[in-house]
């Protein structure tokens, strides 16, 4: 009996302790269109389960230890849907109805930040759209109605029994003539990203009669548990000074905390997040031309990193000052970084809801190369955090999902990602390049530890469902879907499964239409999603346009409708003073402030953005900047 991995055995312990629910259902559809062989495609799915025993096995207690054992055997159905012309749409119907798939929630945002301010409602299941538009089905042009999405859902909610098992199931959906979905639904213990890959890859070989060769017995847990043993002492002495609890993230004036899963509504957009390659003055001086060495060896502090050590941002940024001091990270480092072989060049990998940046080299040539050493997912991440900075947060802590695949399971069905803390103190002064550069420098730190789990590296973690209230997860997909011999087929890579773990989670694909973003929110915690979709859309456009302004030109400038957390309070300390305006560090005692107008204060701020601060924090802190950097500390 196999042992589990860490990963698999901190899922375990979550779902065991929180639970998790459906926001580790990992769903995929593949539509096909045409003359289907029936038996043909399910004996493909019964050899898929016997090629990868891990699809078949739960994690169970023996010995007092975890282990894979075989659980209940895999189904495979077959379901025909009544659909008549209400329950199936053809893709020449263009009608609103016909928009199809989407169940309440599921939203496509329009591409350019000056269309509609509200976004249309879109399909789940056969999405369209023109000029870079999201297209979920990747182009199969299939849109269904009510009878078809329903029994979709339904399958995708339908709850894993984890001690018995089976964690996966097909189901194949007639849904009309020469029309069927295969869904395929797998708990996150035996499934990632890269998994969905290696499915339909070798699904498509088994229906078109080419099997895929043997492959070698591997056990996973004990080879990670040996790798993960040569570099604990070191993630141990690295994460000690830089981990702390993540606490509150502000979003638009709401002090976001969820860390659970629950029932997730999402709104889907796409961006081409590129940077021209041409250097700034400041990071070209002796960096080395070439994929390897285009990537910093270390973290610099100072103003060329982005991220200062021990500046404040001032009252003259507009933005919360007192940017806390340290490294890139924001974090105490004590750890240097490790060179840029240690990062594998454009290996694709898994993660949570089929996503995960491994970090690729992103380093190539030409008009849309994005930056030296950067990829489009550290224009990504860099442009999250400077939105929340916008948002308020002097301190920016995500959470990235990071393969931890070692090459002998690239052809294997499994659990293999890890997720980890990137942290950042964005100094509004440095441009959007430098600060790029510099996050960047710090997530190459936390990648050398990327096969350790934070729950190992600091054993007193408590077990959540999402680290930190915002996370990313990212994959690049540049193949095409594979081909099933006589069949039109397309395949759904994202599919919702209708949760979110944390407050708001960026899942990410990187293909040739773009970078498709599917953002999952929690609709308590983010009501409006739509706005933090059209604020980063639009921080992107603005800071890949001239990378060279300074985060504080890019908020103030060209986001009018990013509202930070000191403007907030600043609203808020004019209307019950009576005075403006009011700057960042004026006194509210020298303004006439006292008791009564602080409890006001207090009230308003706790009523209007969900915070709560003391009466101590007024005399211990008496400007509007102090007490914002006080909400930061807490």
């Amino acid at each position: 009996m196999p042992e589990v991995t860490f990963t698999q055995q901190g899922m375990w312990v979550t779902e065991q302790t929180v639970g998790g629910g459906a926001a580790y259902h990992m769903p995929i559809l593949v539509h096909l269109r045409g003359d289907l062989d029936t038996g043909a495609l399910l004996a493909a799915c019964a050899a898929v389960v016997a090629r990868h025993p891990m699809l078949g096995s739960v994690v169970a207690e023996v010995d007092n230890e975890l282990r894979l054992v075989p659980g209940a055997p895999v189904p495979v159905r077959q379901v025909t849907i009544s659909a008549d012309s209400s329950d199936f749409f053809d893709s020449s119907d263009s009608s609103d109805d016909a928009t199809g798939g989407s169940p309440p929630g599921t939203q496509d945002l329009p591409e350019s930040p000056s269309a509609p301010d509200s976004p249309s409602e879109s399909g789940e299941h056969g999405e369209h759209g023109e000029h870079g538009e999201h297209r979920e089905n990747g182009g199969s042009g299939e849109r269904y109605g009510p009878a078809v999405r329903a029994a979709v859902r339904e399958e995708i909610l339908r709850a894993f029994d984890l001690e018995k098992g089976p964690l996966a199931r097909f189901t194949l959906f007639e849904a009309g003539p020469g029309r069927h979905l295969l869904l395929f639904v797998a708990h996150h213990l035996v499934f990632d990203g890269q998994s969905k890959d290696i499915l339909v890859r070798d699904l498509a070989a088994f229906h078109n009669g080419e099997p895929p060769p043997p492959l070698p017995g591997i056990d996973h847990g004990r080879a990670e548990r040996e790798r993960v043993a040569a570099v604990l002492p070191g993630a141990r002495e690295f994460w000690k000074p830089r981990w702390r609890d993540p606490g509150e993230t502000v979003v638009l004036g709401r002090a976001l905390k969820s860390r659970r899963a629950g029932e997730g509504r999402v709104l889907r957009f796409t961006v081409n997040p590129s940077i021209p390659s041409r250097p700034s003055p400041s990071l070209s001086s002796g960096t080395p031309s070439g994929p390897a060495s285009d990537l910093p060896s270390g973290t610099s502090s100072g103003p060329a990193s982005g991220l200062p050590s021990g500046t404040s941002s001032g009252p003259a940024s507009g933005l919360p000052s007192g940017t806390p001091s340290g490294p890139a990270s924001g974090l105490p480092s004590g750890t240097s970084s490790g060179p840029a072989s240690d990062v594998p060049s454009g290996t694709s990998s898994g993660a949570p809801f089929g996503t995960s940046p491994d970090l690729p080299s992103g380093t190539s040539s030409g008009p849309d190369a994005p930056a030296p050493g950067l990829t489009r997912f550290e224009v990504l991440l860099a442009a999250l955090h400077t939105l929340l900075l916008g948002y308020g947060n002097t301190a920016v802590t995500t959470a990235v999902d990071l393969s931890t695949r070692p090459p002998e399971a690239a052809g294997h069905i499994g659990l293999f990602v890890n997720e980890l803390p990137v942290a950042s103190s964005p100094s509004p002064e440095a441009t959007f390049r430098e600060f790029a550069t510099a996050l960047r420098a710090e997530l190459r730190e936390v990648y050398r530890f990327r096969r350790v789990p934070l729950s190992r590296a600091m054993p007193r973690l408590r077990p959540h469902a999402a680290l930190v209230p915002v996370s990313v997860s990212y994959r690049t997909r540049r193949d095409a879907d594979p081909v099933f011999t006589g069949l039109d087929a397309s395949v759904e890579w994202t599919v919702f499964n209708h949760a979110v773990r944390g407050a708001l989670h960026l899942q990410c694909v990187d293909g040739p239409g773009g970078l498709e973003i599917s953002l999952r929110h929690d609709p308590e915690t983010v009501p409006d999603a739509a706005r933090v979709a059209d604020d980063l859309r639009l921080l992107l456009e603005r800071a890949t346009h001239d990378p060279d302004l300074s985060l504080h030109e890019i908020l103030e400038n060209e986001m009018g409708s990013v509202t930070t957390l000191t403007d907030q309070v600043r609203e808020i300390w004019e209307e019950v003073l009576g005075i403006s305006p009011i700057a960042d560090d004026d006194d509210i005692f020298d303004l006439g402030g006292h008791s009564l107008t602080i409890t006001q204060i207090i009230a308003r701020m706790r009523k209007r953005l969900d915070v709560e601060v003391s009466l101590d924090a007024f005399f211990d802190n008496p400007t509007i900047a102090g007490i914002v950097d006080s909400l930061g500390d807490d």
